[in-house]
């Protein structure tokens, strides 16, 4: 649990955006600790994490778009799914999430259990979502955030000036609106090789997926595997 008093790390490359996160974490009656562009530069994650630890700081509350001032060389999602693998609780903070969602954060999503848009930001909001963070890591899933081995059939394929989207229907999720995600979260290699090289217009794979969240915007994908064509005789065709 994060009680009174403790210490909340708040980055943000922009400076006035990170005051103004740390007025909202006094008012949860937390204690703020800003990194933003006078703490300096952090080129690789690790050296951001670092920093963490140095500051002691109990959890964090991050920016996404790290880059656009050059705080980082990597985004918010990123380095808040690695604090998730060393079990510190942090919340991911966007002014772009609904642009962001499909692609750079969905990227990290399995390992970010809290995402908050800066419109939603204040003080009962900073706690219930570093609660929410703190139940994940010590066990205690939301049923929304847990996975389930579901059929994705992917219909499209698209280059990107990272490494290529794609556009899915999940029928137990909505068969009639396609979910786009990052290629890159496609963590076989086959059906990553497939994708890229041999795709044909249609692949239907198995993934652990969350489609019990309340948005689309909450979905994320993992351990993908490919998924029996389906018997025309057993339809009656």
């Amino acid at each position: 649990m994060i009680g009174p008093g403790a210490l909340v790390a708040v980055i943000d490359d922009e400076e006035l955006y990170a005051k103004a996160t740390a007025d909202v974490v006094l008012d949860a009656r937390l204690e703020p600790v800003l990194i933003s562009r006078s703490a300096g530069q952090f080129p690789k994650v690790n050296d951001l994490v670092a920093e963490i630890q140095r500051s002691r700081c109990d959890a964090v509350i991050c920016d996404h778009r790290l880059s656009t001032k050059g705080l980082a060389q990597f985004s918010g999602a990123q380095f808040v799914s690695q604090l998730y693998r060393q079990h510190v609780p942090a919340l991911l903070l966007s002014t772009f999430a609904a642009i962001d969602a499909d692609d750079s954060i969905r990227r990290y999503r399995s390992e970010i259990p809290f995402v908050m848009k800066r419109s939603d930001l204040a003080p009962e909001r900073v706690l219930q979502g570093l609660e929410y963070c703190v139940e994940e890591l010590g066990g205690r899933v939301a049923p929304e955030r847990q996975p389930w081995r579901t059929l994705v059939r992917i219909v499209d394929v698209l280059p990107d000036i990272n490494r290529g989207v794609v556009d899915a229907i999940l029928h137990n999720w909505n068969p009639d609106s396609a979910v786009r995600f990052p290629l890159e979260v496609v963590d076989n290699e086959q059906i990553a090789s497939a994708l890229q090289k041999d795709f044909s217009g249609e692949l239907r794979v198995f993934a652990q997926v969350n489609v019990g969240c309340r948005d689309e915007s909450e979905l994320f994908f993992k351990d993908f595997e490919f998924a029996p064509e389906p018997n025309v005789e057993d339809l009656g065709v």
